[in-house]
């Protein structure tokens, strides 16, 4: 299994989400690292049929139509049930990776000394200075 599940709500923010998964598919070795990029559509009225096409080129990309807007708390957790990766990571859709190796340097501090030091837990801020 790959260590990465990605989760990511959207609602009525194609262009967004656009940006966002070719960011995804663009990051170094996201074929080796991403079990899966979950993308909850919470009940969008939006059309987003040029995001689920350029997801569909990728086998890691999972797209769920809501039929209710779950809120941001419920949509994720949803997300959360259907990862299968040991690491989960979530980003909201009007969110991006600065770096092309952002996905290789939060594997990396899963893997490290830090979490068999803090007990398995890491911040957004700590993983940042990693």
């Amino acid at each position: 299994m790959k260590p990465l599940s990605v989760i990511i709500i959207t609602y009525n923010r194609p262009d967004d989400l656009g940006m966002l998964v070719r960011n995804l598919a663009a990051q170094q070795n996201a074929d080796t690292l991403l079990e899966e990029v979950i993308v909850i559509n919470n009940a969008s009225t939006a059309d987003y049929s040029e995001v689920k096409a350029f997801m569909a080129g990728f086998p890691f990309f999972r797209y769920v139509d809501s039929p209710e807007n779950l809120g941001v708390a419920r949509g994720r957790n949803l997300g959360i049930t259907m990862a299968k990766a040991p690491i989960l990571v979530t980003i909201d859709d009007d969110a991006w990776f600065r770096d092309a190796t952002a996905l290789q340097s939060i594997t990396d501090a899963f893997a490290g000394s830090y979490l068999r030091d803090n007990q398995g837990l890491v911040t957004a801020v700590e993983l940042a200075a990693l």
